[in-house]
């Protein structure tokens, strides 16, 4: 069985705005905890690599995706903000 970050990875390539596709991805995150983490953390990384944010920025969407990852484990359903930044 194909993991479901595979196959989002096949669906957005690495950017900003992909990362909180995936971010925003409320069915991901409550249905696939670990998945939706995983990949964040993917994305962050792939976007570092490619030289598309700072360190700072990298570590931001780092935690952000840490902090998702960790309300979404407790229980906690939450929808995302709507402002621009999601918290960065």
């Amino acid at each position: 069985m194909q993991s479901m970050s595979r196959v989002v990875h096949k669906q957005w390539g690495p950017s900003p705005g992909c990362l909180f596709a995936i971010y925003d991805d409320h069915r991901l995150r409550r249905e696939r905890p670990d998945d939706y983490h995983d990949e964040l953390l993917r994305r962050a990384d792939e976007m570092d690599r490619q030289g598309l944010v700072g360190w700072q920025q990298w570590r931001d969407l780092r935690t952000l995706a840490d902090r998702s990852y960790l309300r979404a484990v407790a229980g906690d359903d939450f929808v995302a903000p709507a402002a621009s930044c999601h918290g960065c």
